[in-house]
């Protein structure tokens, strides 16, 4: 609005020196009066804009000075027409300012009050005609207004539709840069947590005796994930129960009472039921859908157990928390249940992930700790140990081939194998491809396997235990790499010693225990099948890797929001 009163002063000033040299015929005070009416509004306007605050205000000066510029505009035309007749022109320069200041039409009746003025100069002349016209002449001036006016209605109206087009887009894309924002923060946040349950996770693997493990895994979980309490049972399948091991954060006479108790299999697998799982190995059982009484004795604040929850989302005392320490094969070594979040609400999803990520960490550390008390494997823990110092390193790792050939390196110089690969999913389909290979012909890397051809090698007569398959030569099983063909044909010598054709498999897991990849060392440098404690070993260090390589897949789609 300011730039078109700036237009308009300049035009003000342009009309005035034509109308001082111009022939006059009439009285001189009515040439001032039209001149300091256009003068006087102008000054007006610019007071009135620099006090309007809403876009309607603005609107309605505009439209006063548009009918005031035409009245006095109309009133010259008629009074300059017997003498000029092309004065008319000046009416175009009102019909291209009133598309510009009122879109909804304004070019349309300023152009018939123009073409009204011309008839009326023509029928009816101010003054005594210089040039004598046909009507053929007056009607191509009032067509000549009119297509202009038509043309400059339409031509701002376009540009009013494109301007909401353009707006609604800018909008569109606005919000989706707000989502890729907050998605990546959110992907952010999920590889922070994920560093976090690794550096966790490297201390806890270093831990020798179960009591002081146990009382830091219950600790790193509240501190780190932000619970008041919590305590860690371990189970006894001797006797069919659950045992409390380790308890924080309770009242001292319920830390007492608890450290005694024990729960049986039946009663701690209610809790299990499939209703409650909401993330791999974590279960939620709000109070509301419990089938079962909760003992006073496990809540932080008992006397707050039969007061109604008091939000939607607000951690209620009763609810119960539960996340499974499940060894390599499969079994449920023990539960982690922390309590009472420090902030009064229910974990979220992203959270309920990263402790569940930690609990199946601090489970491989809880039997670390079995397999280092039995001396033949206290030399393969070490060897963990030492994997572990590299942990960091890898884990800082941001280019994903250059982080699978160090996760295959370290497998490999750790555990006595000559040669290995690792198969990684292809995002959106059913195949798999070898991304990284080491002790193999360069063109290995890069073959894709089909999903088909690995479930072949991962079947039910392969598997082993729930983290390792292994299919010996005898099973005929296809899709391995050979390293050696001229060894691949001959017999296998005796039940230990390794073959050609053996193939190993560890599979390799995210966070929601969807598989990723899969981990294949091959040619063992002493000619042997793996011992069980190697096999342990690399099941540990397979869990280390899926989150290795979960979390650079995570911050590489953050870094592309």
């Amino acid at each position: 609005m300011s730039g078109a009163l700036l237009a308009r002063f300049i035009f003000i000033i342009a009309g005035t020196v034509l109308i001082a040299i111009l022939h006059w015929p009439y009285p001189t005070w009515l040439k001032g009066v039209a001149i300091a009416v256009l003068v006087t509004q102008g000054g007006i306007a610019a007071r009135w804009l620099q006090a309007s605050s809403t876009q309607e205000q603005i609107r309605s000066l505009s439209r006063v000075l548009l009918v005031v510029d035409l009245v006095v505009t109309a009133v010259l035309v008629y009074l300059f027409a017997p003498l000029y007749h092309d004065v008319w022109a000046f009416f175009l320069l009102l019909v291209v300012f009133g598309a510009t200041q009122d879109r909804q039409g304004a070019a349309i009746p300023t152009a018939v009050v123009s073409a009204i003025v011309v008839i009326a100069s023509y029928l009816w002349p101010a003054y005594r005609p210089s040039v004598i016209l046909s009507p053929i002449d007056v009607l191509i001036d009032v067509s000549i207004i009119g297509l202009m006016a038509a043309g400059v209605d339409v031509m701002y109206r376009s540009i009013v539709s494109r301007s909401a087009s353009l707006l609604a887009h800018s909008d569109a894309m606005r919000e989706i840069a707000d989502t890729q924002t907050s998605r990546r923060a959110e992907f952010e946040a999920q590889a922070d947590g994920m560093r976090k349950v690794v550096e966790l996770a490297t201390t806890l693997m270093r831990e020798r005796e179960l009591a002081p493990l146990l009382d830091r895994i219950l600790e790193a979980t509240v501190q780190t994930f932000g619970f008041h309490c919590g305590s860690i049972l371990t189970a006894e399948r001797d006797r069919q129960v659950f045992v409390y091991r380790s308890a924080l954060g309770y009242a001292p006479e319920q830390m007492r009472r608890l450290m005694v108790r024990e729960v049986p299999f039946a009663q701690a697998y209610i809790k299990l039921d499939e209703r409650f799982l909401v993330r791999p190995s974590a279960y939620y059982a709000p109070v509301e859908r419990q089938s079962w009484h909760t003992d006073p004795l496990s809540c932080y604040r008992p006397e707050a157990m039969l007061v109604p929850r008091e939000r939607k989302g607000a951690w209620h005392e009763a609810d119960t928390l539960l996340f499974t320490l499940t060894s390599a094969s499969g079994e449920i070594i023990g539960l982690l249940c922390p309590d009472a979040p420090i902030d009064g609400k229910v974990p979220s999803v992203e959270t309920l992930g990263n402790i569940a990520m930690f609990a199946r960490i601090a489970a491989s550390a809880i039997e670390n700790v079995h397999l280092g008390s039995i001396e033949p494997q206290r030399e393969v823990m070490q060897r963990v140990a030492k994997i572990l110092d590299l942990t960091a390193a890898i884990f800082v790792e941001r280019d994903l081939d250059k982080l699978l050939h160090r996760i295959l390196a370290v497998m490999l110089e750790s555990f006595g194998f000559n040669a290995g690969t690792i198969l990684l999913r292809r995002s959106g389909s059913d195949s798999y491809v070898r991304r990284a290979a080491v002790g193999f012909p360069r063109e290995v890397e890069g073959r894709e396997v089909s999903g088909a051809d690995l479930r072949e090698m991962m079947n039910e007569r392969t598997r082993l235990r729930e983290t390792f398959y292994y299919a010996p030569m005898e099973l005929n099983v296809a899709g391995g790499v050979t390293r050696d063909p001229s060894r691949a044909v001959l017999p296998r010598v005796d039940s230990g010693q390794w073959h050609e054709n053996d193939i190993l498999l560890f599979p390799i897991f995210n966070s929601n225990d969807e598989l990723i990849g899969v981990l294949t060392p091959d040619d063992p440098k002493d000619r042997r099948v793996p011992a069980y404690e190697i096999i342990q070993a690399i099941e540990v260090f397979a869990r280390i890797a899926g989150l290795a390589i979960e979390t650079n897949l995570i911050r590489n789609v953050a870094g592309k929001l």
